[in-house]
């Protein structure tokens, strides 16, 4: 079970005349216990396709497969459960916490998705520990907390309810160098040692590539891409239109691989390759 778009297209329903076309006919196969990364340009449709998970938008034309759930276009009725087993975490997290404390945030999804008080209290402390939410923090109000520890916040209330795919965009938005390292870490073991699917979408290459299994790249509401992150660095055309930088240790590598005679990058290079590779040019 993976996730599929079949030709799927959508028009933002605008009041002028022409109607923006977010997504044009998209055909994509994503697999499943992986960390895949969307990136594009602004006005690309990395949100909207984003927001086609879980049914926020729903298709004008085509059929999207998500694991054993199939979504149609509107009117058909969304399938049950897709909202606890797609968690979707807002480009600006504020949005959606509404409770008067961080800890009743948590609780409130796995309450709603029939846990028990006791099952949704281990669930919420759980996703509290594991984004490193301590109690002083959860009995606060959202407006207490600052832009990072209201991130990890909401990005603990999906995972409270236990979703099997978490979809974040741009999960780093406003946080400092050490905190965006810090999460991209905390997600990425969100699929090696829980077995989740994490979908990011992010304008930030450097910060995901050392994590990302697969990148998509979208174009005008296309998918231009579809690959790995050392295969992306290769084309210089997409990585402008996107508005993307190449990374610098992608850049370090391909500096000093004529002169060190280095062999061509089928990976994101390792912090050890790396200083190998500084050791050799400077001896």
């Amino acid at each position: 079970m993976g996730i599929t778009f079949e030709q799927v297209s959508y028009r933002y329903k605008e009041r002028a005349l022409k109607q923006h076309l977010a997504l044009d006919h998209i055909d994509l196969s994503l697999k499943t216990n992986q960390f895949i990364t969307i990136v594009g340009a602004p006005g690309s449709g990395k949100s909207t396709l984003l927001q086609h998970l879980n049914g926020l938008l729903r298709a004008d034309h085509g059929t999207i497969h998500v694991l054993d759930m199939v979504i149609s276009p509107s009117p058909a009725k969304l399938p049950k459960g897709l909202n606890q087993r797609i968690g979707l975490v807002f480009q600006y997290p504020e949005q959606q916490l509404f409770k008067e404390t961080i800890w009743e945030d948590l609780l409130y999804g796995p309450l709603n998705f029939d846990m028990s008080k006791t099952e949704a209290e281990l669930a919420a402390k759980t996703a509290a520990e594991f984004m490193g939410l301590d109690d002083l923090i959860l009995a606060k109000c959202p407006y207490q907390l600052s832009s990072g520890q209201i991130r990890k916040a909401a990005i603990a209330a999906v995972l409270a309810a236990g979703p099997e795919i978490i979809v974040l965009d741009e999960p780093t938005a406003s946080l400092d160098a050490s905190s965006r390292l810090e999460l991209m870490t905390l997600l990425h073991r969100q699929c090696q040692e829980q077995g989740r699917t994490v979908i990011v979408v992010t304008h930030a290459l450097e910060e995901v590539a050392p994590f990302t299994d697969q990148i998509i790249v979208m174009d005008e509401g296309t998918i231009a891409f579809v690959g790995k992150p050392h295969e992306l660095v290769n084309r210089t055309d997409l990585i402008d239109k996107a508005g993307l930088q190449i990374p610098a240790a992608y850049e370090l590598y391909a500096a000093l691989q004529k002169p060190l005679r280095l062999s061509k990058l089928d990976h994101y290079p390792s912090a050890a390759e790396l200083a190998a590779v500084i050791k050799a040019a400077i001896s």
